[in-house]
């Protein structure tokens, strides 16, 4: 039910944790998150040359004292941001080796299909866990700098969505989706924030701190 999408998917294992850009540069690796530059743990630093003795720059999650690769940006001299996802993860595959604590896309976190072998590869690869899923075009770039990713689709069992705050009194939040592509479509309901609409979808509480534009994620009833 998906549209604008090629009907050709990565699908991926998605762990919860803190998602990173990691460098590799001169056997030293570094990384930075959404709040800025992250400490590794001693033992994923040690094993950065196992993985690949080049320089690198890859999309990774931080999670129970593993770093979890889902993407390439850079290997060695040759920008790969610009490939198509399927051309990127098999880069990972073929050039890179998991260690203990670095985990690669393999068989068994990552898969390609076409849309009739959608749902069988989800159920596959997630077997009985009850973990997130996330699917990629496979002819989709990677887009550096942006928060979210129009060819990048989070399947999860619980009923919850990713919503930008549209205002806030208090620990109640306004929360909308988008943007919108006919903002004139919506009425009231779309809501202007830096230059783009959104639908505005109910209201939320939270925790305070959080501000206009920022991107939650929110539990819902259905």
């Amino acid at each position: 039910h998906l549209r604008g999408f090629t009907g050709d998917w990565v699908i991926t294992l998605y762990p919860q944790g803190e998602h990173v850009i990691a460098t590799k540069k001169d056997k030293k690796l570094t990384a930075y998150g959404a709040d800025g530059e992250v400490k590794l743990d001693d033992t994923i630093l040690e094993e950065a040359d196992k993985v690949y003795e080049k320089d690198f720059t890859v999309h990774a999650i931080l999670h129970d004292g593993m770093m979890t690769i889902i993407d390439l940006l850079k290997t060695a001299d040759e920008d790969t941001h610009n490939m198509p996802t399927k051309d990127r993860i098999r880069h990972l595959r073929a050039q890179y080796e998991s260690s203990e604590h670095i985990k690669m896309p393999e068989p068994i976190n990552t898969k390609r299909s076409d849309d009739e072998g959608l749902q069988v590869a989800i159920e596959g690869l997630r077997g009985e866990q009850n973990i997130d899923i996330l699917l990629r075009d496979a002819n989709a770039t990677y887009m550096k700098g942006e928060p979210r990713h129009p060819k990048w689709i989070l399947l999860s069992k619980e009923k919850m969505v990713d919503v930008v705050i549209l205002s806030r009194a208090g620990k109640t939040y306004t929360v909308g989706v988008g943007p919108l592509m006919h903002p004139e479509h919506y009425g009231k309901r779309a809501q202007e924030h830096d230059g783009e609409h959104y639908m505005m979808v109910g209201s939320a509480k939270g925790p305070r701190g959080l501000s206009v534009g920022d991107f939650a994620t929110v539990r819902c009833t259905g």
